[in-house]
């Protein structure tokens, strides 16, 4: 699956076919004349950055349809894909059509929770993706990053803690509904404060 130029991008909250989604995020969809117009946008926007073997994170809130529809916008979406679900995420989870097409649909893993390390520049970062925002997480003294979703860039500074923390909203909302490239967050967030709270100020585990 892996190669030397394979890329990681991640995005979160496509609700492709939400038709309420262009009224609740006006910023971001309310140019769209209607939700086919939006669904084929975003499916072109992913496309367009992300290769067929570079690898996507999708954290969450996929699609608000038949989980046969959200199972064809998979399909058509380039890259191998990781889902962390969401909120709206259960009827497509639990559905069969679901986990009888995941090799058609190049999903090679799903959760609710994903931690792994991200090599850039010679580091490795620690990442946390979760569909919701956390307060605090693991590894958070230690330099992690906390990926979400769920907020359609509604949080100040696309983040629930000020501009300085290492937490970010990955929502399509949030990059002009388009994936967010992993290399380009680690190197916005090595800017960042390493938050530190508690007994947990970074000089031990």
């Amino acid at each position: 699956m892996s190669n030397q130029n394979q890329k990681t991008w991640i995005t979160s909250d496509l609700h492709f076919h939400h038709s309420n989604i262009i009224k609740y995020s006006p910023e971001s969809r309310g140019h769209f004349t209607s939700v086919e117009e939006m669904n084929e946008a975003i499916v072109e926007n992913i496309n367009s950055k992300v290769r067929e073997d570079d690898i996507l994170i999708i954290a969450g809130d996929v699609c608000f349809a038949k989980p046969e529809v959200g199972v064809e916008f998979l399909k058509r979406i380039n890259g191998f894909k990781k889902i962390v679900w969401g909120n709206h995420d259960k009827k497509l989870r639990d559905s069969s059509v679901f986990q009888q097409s995941r090799g058609m649909m190049g999903v090679v893993w799903e959760g609710d929770y994903l931690e792994f390390k991200h090599n850039f520049e010679g580091k490795h970062y620690p990442v946390v993706v979760c569909h919701f925002p956390f307060l605090t997480f693991n590894l958070a003294h230690h330099g992690a990053i906390n990926l979400h979703g769920h907020g359609h860039a509604t949080f100040e500074n696309r983040n629930t803690q000020g501009p300085n923390v290492r937490q970010i909203d990955i929502g399509v909302d949030a990059n002009d509904l388009f994936p967010h490239d992993l290399d380009d967050i680690c190197s916005e967030m090595s800017r960042r404060e390493i938050l530190k709270h508690g007994h947990h100020d970074g000089t031990r585990d």
